[in-house]
């Protein structure tokens, strides 16, 4: 992903950035989320369940048996 910003906005969010000890791209990321977190309380239900199916509909199921188990997760660990 490319995000283009002014030199000013740029130099902002990178002093920004070194004043919490992060990259500019880590301060970005964490932007964005905190972001789409506040969104995400502002959608009602029917948002929410419409882009969790969107979301669910993205991913192709798999045709073969997948054993998620607990016990199959952590096998071989020496539990």
């Amino acid at each position: 992903m490319t995000v283009e910003l002014d030199e000013q906005t740029a130099v902002g969010l990178t002093a920004q950035a070194r004043a919490r000890n992060l990259t500019l791209v880590e301060y970005l990321r964490r932007l964005a989320i905190e972001e789409a977190q506040e969104h995400l309380g502002r959608i009602t239900p029917e948002q929410r369940v419409a882009a969790l199916r969107a979301w669910a509909e993205s991913h192709k199921p798999v045709s073969h048996f997948v054993d998620d188990s607990r016990e199959s997760i952590y096998e071989g660990r020496g539990e």
